[in-house]
Protein backbone atom coordinates (compact mmCIF):
# COMPACT_ATOMS: atom_id res chain seq x y z
CA UNK A 1 0.00 0.00 0.00
CA UNK A 2 2.78 2.41 0.90
CA UNK A 3 4.49 1.90 -2.46
CA UNK A 4 1.16 2.49 -4.24
CA UNK A 5 0.70 5.73 -2.31
CA UNK A 6 4.22 6.89 -3.16
CA UNK A 7 4.52 5.80 -6.80
CA UNK A 8 0.87 6.07 -7.84
CA UNK A 9 1.26 3.08 -10.14
CA UNK A 10 -1.56 1.12 -11.66
CA UNK A 11 -2.06 -1.90 -9.44
CA UNK A 12 -1.50 -4.25 -12.39
CA UNK A 13 2.04 -2.85 -12.75
CA UNK A 14 2.96 -4.15 -9.31
CA UNK A 15 0.93 -7.33 -9.72
CA UNK A 16 2.89 -8.23 -12.86
CA UNK A 17 6.29 -6.98 -11.64
CA UNK A 18 9.22 -9.37 -11.53
CA UNK A 19 11.89 -9.06 -8.88
CA UNK A 20 14.37 -8.54 -11.72
CA UNK A 21 12.47 -5.40 -12.82
CA UNK A 22 13.87 -3.66 -9.73
CA UNK A 23 17.51 -2.64 -10.18
CA UNK A 24 18.56 -1.86 -6.63
CA UNK A 25 22.05 -0.74 -7.68
CA UNK A 26 20.84 1.85 -10.18
CA UNK A 27 17.71 2.47 -8.07
CA UNK A 28 15.29 2.09 -11.00
CA UNK A 29 12.08 0.09 -11.41
CA UNK A 30 11.59 -0.73 -15.08
CA UNK A 31 8.00 -1.57 -15.98
CA UNK A 32 8.19 -3.51 -19.27
CA UNK A 33 5.85 -2.33 -22.07
CA UNK A 34 3.69 -5.44 -21.73
CA UNK A 35 3.06 -4.63 -18.05
CA UNK A 36 1.64 -1.13 -18.39
CA UNK A 37 -1.39 0.30 -20.12
CA UNK A 38 0.34 2.57 -22.64
CA UNK A 39 3.23 0.20 -23.32
CA UNK A 40 1.14 -1.90 -25.66
CA UNK A 41 0.91 1.10 -27.96
CA UNK A 42 4.26 2.84 -27.37
CA UNK A 43 6.39 -0.32 -26.94
CA UNK A 44 8.38 1.66 -24.35
CA UNK A 45 9.12 0.70 -20.76
CA UNK A 46 8.32 2.98 -17.85
CA UNK A 47 11.21 3.92 -15.61
CA UNK A 48 10.56 4.90 -12.01
CA UNK A 49 13.28 5.87 -9.55
CA UNK A 50 13.60 3.83 -6.37
CA UNK A 51 14.19 6.09 -3.39
CA UNK A 52 16.66 4.92 -0.78
CA UNK A 53 13.78 4.73 1.70
CA UNK A 54 11.89 2.33 -0.59
CA UNK A 55 14.65 -0.28 -0.74
CA UNK A 56 13.70 -2.04 2.53
CA UNK A 57 10.02 -2.13 1.50
CA UNK A 58 10.78 -3.65 -1.91
CA UNK A 59 13.30 -6.07 -0.43
CA UNK A 60 10.80 -7.23 2.17
CA UNK A 61 8.01 -7.55 -0.38
CA UNK A 62 10.26 -9.74 -2.54
CA UNK A 63 10.68 -12.16 0.38
CA UNK A 64 6.96 -12.93 0.12
CA UNK A 65 7.27 -14.11 -3.47
CA UNK A 66 6.16 -17.69 -3.68
CA UNK A 67 7.60 -18.31 -7.13
CA UNK A 68 10.89 -16.41 -6.65
CA UNK A 69 10.27 -14.53 -9.91
CA UNK A 70 7.38 -12.15 -9.38
CA UNK A 71 7.54 -9.48 -6.72
CA UNK A 72 4.11 -10.41 -5.48
CA UNK A 73 2.34 -13.76 -5.85
CA UNK A 74 -0.92 -15.18 -4.59
CA UNK A 75 -0.25 -17.16 -1.43
CA UNK A 76 -2.28 -20.28 -2.10
CA UNK A 77 -1.70 -20.69 -5.83
CA UNK A 78 1.89 -19.43 -6.03
CA UNK A 79 0.91 -17.53 -9.17
CA UNK A 80 0.62 -13.86 -10.02
CA UNK A 81 -2.27 -12.43 -8.02
CA UNK A 82 -5.42 -11.82 -10.04
CA UNK A 83 -6.55 -8.27 -10.66
CA UNK A 84 -9.58 -8.29 -8.37
CA UNK A 85 -7.32 -9.11 -5.39
CA UNK A 86 -6.75 -5.40 -4.82
CA UNK A 87 -10.46 -4.59 -4.67
CA UNK A 88 -10.75 -5.75 -1.05
CA UNK A 89 -8.07 -3.38 0.27
CA UNK A 90 -10.23 -0.24 0.63
CA UNK A 91 -12.69 -2.20 2.78
CA UNK A 92 -9.83 -3.58 4.90
CA UNK A 93 -8.35 -0.12 5.35
CA UNK A 94 -11.73 1.30 6.34
CA UNK A 95 -12.13 -1.46 8.92
CA UNK A 96 -8.70 -0.57 10.32
CA UNK A 97 -9.63 3.12 10.44
CA UNK A 98 -12.87 2.37 12.28
CA UNK A 99 -11.03 0.09 14.72
CA UNK A 100 -8.63 2.94 15.51
CA UNK A 101 -11.33 5.57 16.00
CA UNK A 102 -10.95 7.21 12.61
CA UNK A 103 -13.62 8.02 10.04
CA UNK A 104 -13.70 5.55 7.11
CA UNK A 105 -13.14 6.91 3.61
CA UNK A 106 -16.34 6.84 1.59
CA UNK A 107 -16.42 5.45 -1.94
CA UNK A 108 -12.78 4.97 -2.83
CA UNK A 109 -10.57 2.53 -4.70
CA UNK A 110 -6.82 2.01 -4.81
CA UNK A 111 -6.83 3.74 -8.18
CA UNK A 112 -7.71 6.93 -6.27
CA UNK A 113 -4.13 6.90 -4.94
CA UNK A 114 -3.07 7.88 -8.47
CA UNK A 115 -5.31 10.94 -8.36
CA UNK A 116 -3.97 11.85 -4.93
CA UNK A 117 -0.38 11.54 -6.14
CA UNK A 118 -1.02 13.53 -9.32
CA UNK A 119 -2.78 16.33 -7.47
CA UNK A 120 -0.04 16.63 -4.86
CA UNK A 121 3.11 16.25 -6.95
CA UNK A 122 2.00 19.19 -9.07
CA UNK A 123 3.51 21.25 -6.24
CA UNK A 124 6.92 19.68 -6.75
CA UNK A 125 7.48 19.24 -10.50
CA UNK A 126 6.25 20.43 -13.93
CA UNK A 127 3.09 18.89 -15.45
CA UNK A 128 4.91 16.81 -18.08
CA UNK A 129 7.01 15.12 -15.37
CA UNK A 130 3.83 14.45 -13.36
CA UNK A 131 2.32 12.73 -16.38
CA UNK A 132 5.46 10.64 -16.96
CA UNK A 133 5.40 9.59 -13.30
CA UNK A 134 1.88 8.23 -13.79
CA UNK A 135 2.87 6.41 -16.97
CA UNK A 136 0.77 8.66 -19.16
CA UNK A 137 1.80 9.46 -22.71
CA UNK A 138 3.02 12.91 -23.59
CA UNK A 139 1.45 14.47 -26.71
CA UNK A 140 2.55 12.71 -29.91
CA UNK A 141 5.18 15.17 -31.20
CA UNK A 142 6.59 15.65 -27.70
CA UNK A 143 6.70 11.88 -27.15
CA UNK A 144 8.39 11.39 -30.52
CA UNK A 145 11.22 13.86 -30.00
CA UNK A 146 11.69 13.80 -26.24
CA UNK A 147 13.29 10.51 -25.23
CA UNK A 148 14.63 11.73 -21.88
CA UNK A 149 13.50 9.60 -18.91
CA UNK A 150 13.29 12.48 -16.38
CA UNK A 151 14.58 10.16 -13.63
CA UNK A 152 16.32 13.01 -11.80
CA UNK A 153 13.17 15.14 -11.84
CA UNK A 154 11.01 12.17 -10.87
CA UNK A 155 13.35 11.37 -7.98
CA UNK A 156 13.11 14.92 -6.65
CA UNK A 157 9.29 14.90 -6.89
CA UNK A 158 8.96 11.43 -5.34
CA UNK A 159 11.32 12.45 -2.53
CA UNK A 160 9.23 15.53 -1.75
CA UNK A 161 6.05 13.43 -1.89
CA UNK A 162 7.62 10.75 0.33
CA UNK A 163 8.45 13.38 2.94
CA UNK A 164 4.89 14.74 2.77
CA UNK A 165 3.47 11.24 3.26
CA UNK A 166 5.82 10.69 6.20
CA UNK A 167 4.54 13.91 7.78
CA UNK A 168 0.92 12.82 7.29
CA UNK A 169 1.63 9.23 8.35
CA UNK A 170 3.14 10.22 11.70
CA UNK A 171 -0.40 10.77 12.86
CA UNK A 172 -1.03 7.02 12.59
CA UNK A 173 2.32 5.66 13.75
CA UNK A 174 2.90 4.64 17.35
CA UNK A 175 5.28 6.93 19.27
CA UNK A 176 8.96 6.02 19.27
Amino acid sequence: MWLAAVWGFRMSELRLAKISDFDMEKRVWTVPPENHKNGRKTKRALKRPILEEMVPLITELATFSDDGIHLYTAERTRTVAVGFFWGAWPRRINLWLEKHGEVPIAHWTLHDLRTTLRTNIARFTPPHVCEIMLGHNLPLIWRTYDQYDYLKEQTEAYQAWWEELQRIGKRYLPPG
